[in-house]
């Protein structure tokens, strides 16, 4: 799925799919909510977190964990990872 990248400033974006629905962290899941034109609020802000070997990461201000996946794998979308792992091959970091 492909997602347009919306500033909300100081860093923080939020991610919106084509439906218009956006990317919603709540606990541990991720979930796509219909914001009905409202404003993204802190569940579906993530802060942007740009590494040094060219990866992105996405915290999410609920919970302060990492928007993650499993990687080359169609399916569930978390918000779990506390950090990147060495190898950066366990689905929190993106290109």
């Amino acid at each position: 799925m492909r997602f347009e990248v919306v500033d909300l400033g100081k860093g923080r974006v939020a991610l919106k799919v084509a439906s218009g629905r956006f990317v919603s962290g709540a606990e541990n899941g991720a979930t796509l909510k219909n914001l009905a034109g409202r404003k993204p609020g802190d569940a579906e802000a993530f802060q942007w977190v740009n590494l040094m070997r060219g990866d992105t990461m996405f915290m999410s201000l609920t919970n302060h964990r990492y928007l993650t996946t499993k990687p080359n794998h169609p399916g569930l979308v978390t918000v779990t990872a506390s950090g990147p792992t060495p190898a950066r091959k366990s689905g929190e970091c993106f290109k």
